[in-house]
């Protein structure tokens, strides 16, 4: 990051003029001797502006060093290419290398989403003193600060959603300038579209609850979370968003079910709805005896979750559920010792009978066999 001066010498005198921001001015000189038919001293010098002579050479030679700039001083480079009359010029050079401002964005990094309000920060350094840093957003120069530290509060509410680039143009006390290296962020202050598709608002149910969501963003969607009753069930990064409630063993009632969507700059937004559960738990608990319930459930989906072991303490004994329709026929046939779950499809308005035993010796305690039943706008008998 610094500037290159270059004086070529043509037979006459070259001179040009140079005010480094201090520091370290490199310099390196090719001064030939001949060209082609002619002979010929070529000379280098450099002189600051009290005509002090920081440099002198005279060619044949190639040679390159540095000297210590005083800052804001203006030093003049003459190179003398000498020639006869008529003759080409010889080809002597002399390049000069100084340093100006340095300048670089510390925050926000590349790349990044950004929304509301932004912090920029830029580090500055020079040899000489630093009189302004000016922070640009694409072509647009905002701004200006004329001391350190060089922070810029930006709303990015004042801006269009979309990539911007940010530059800080510095300058020092004797005008050299440095624009940093360009930094691109992204702006992004609208929330995610959504939409609760499932389920319908009020709308009753006692199978399990297909949760749907419809998400999208402008920038760049990050996640969807549901939540039934306020505990989080799913998190969902790519479409489609949807999540099973198993709602057959949740009390019936209103339940609030609620969905919110996040994009990656932090936005969010959220639908949220009642699910009505309108069904009835039904538990049958065998006792050392046949235990047998009715049930007549309203039509749809008939939930059963079972728990039938072999023994309890000193005696073993085979537990056993049966469900059968007002027909006889068997609907479910189990025997412990396990542990299941299942359902099954019920014809409106059939009753059904659940029985449940625990066997065991007479007097001895009796396993703790169990069968729960959840079904759909029916009486429990």
């Amino acid at each position: 990051n610094h500037t290159t001066l270059k004086a070529s010498g043509d037979g006459k005198n070259n001179t040009k003029t140079f005010t480094p921001g201090g520091g370290m001015v490199a310099w390196k000189c090719n001064l030939p001797f001949s060209n082609g038919s002619h002979s010929a001293t070529s000379t280098c010098t450099i002189k600051d502006s009290t005509g002090a002579t920081i440099l002198k050479l005279s060619g044949p030679l190639t040679k390159s060093g540095s000297f210590t700039a005083k800052p804001g001083v203006t030093y003049t480079v003459t190179v003398n290419s000498g020639g006869a009359q008529g003759m080409p010029p010889l080809t002597a050079v002399c390049d000069i290398s100084y340093y100006p401002p340095v300048a670089a964005i510390t925050a926000p990094a590349q790349g990044v989403n950004v929304k509301g309000m932004m912090t920029v920060t830029a580090a500055t350094s020079s040899n000489i003193k630093v009189t302004s840093a000016e922070l640009c957003i694409g072509d647009v120069k905002t701004t200006v600060l004329t001391a350190a530290p060089y922070t810029f509060n930006v709303d990015t509410k004042t801006l269009k959603d979309g990539t911007h680039s940010l530059t800080v143009r510095v300058c020092d006390q004797f005008g050299n300038i440095t624009i940093s290296p360009a930094v691109s962020v992204t702006v992004d202050n609208t929330a995610p579209q959504m939409e609760l598709v499932n389920p319908v608002p009020g709308k009753t149910t006692v199978e399990p609850v297909s949760i749907q969501v419809r998400a999208g963003d402008n920038i760049k969607l990050d996640r969807v979370e549901i939540y039934i009753d306020g505990v989080k069930k799913y998190t969902g990064t790519q479409a489609p968003f949807q999540y099973t409630w198993d709602s057959l063993w949740v009390a019936a009632g209103t339940h609030k079910i609620k969905a919110v969507a996040y994009d990656a700059t932090g936005n969010s937004s959220s639908v949220e709805t009642d699910a009505v559960l309108e069904h009835t738990i039904l538990k049958v608990i065998g006792d050392g005896k046949n235990n047998t319930r009715t049930f007549t459930p309203g039509g749809g989906m008939v939930a059963w979750k079972c728990s039938l072991p072999f023994g309890i303490g000193s005696h073993s004994a085979t537990s056993t559920c049966t469900i059968k329709d007002s027909t006889g026929a068997t609907i479910l046939k189990l025997s412990g010792p396990l542990t299941k779950s299942g359902s099954f499809m019920a014809k409106p308005g059939v009753t059904y009978t659940v029985t449940v035993n625990s066997g065991g010796a007479q007097g001895m305690p009796p396993a703790a066999a169990t069968c729960e039943i959840s079904y759909a706008n029916s009486v429990s008998k």
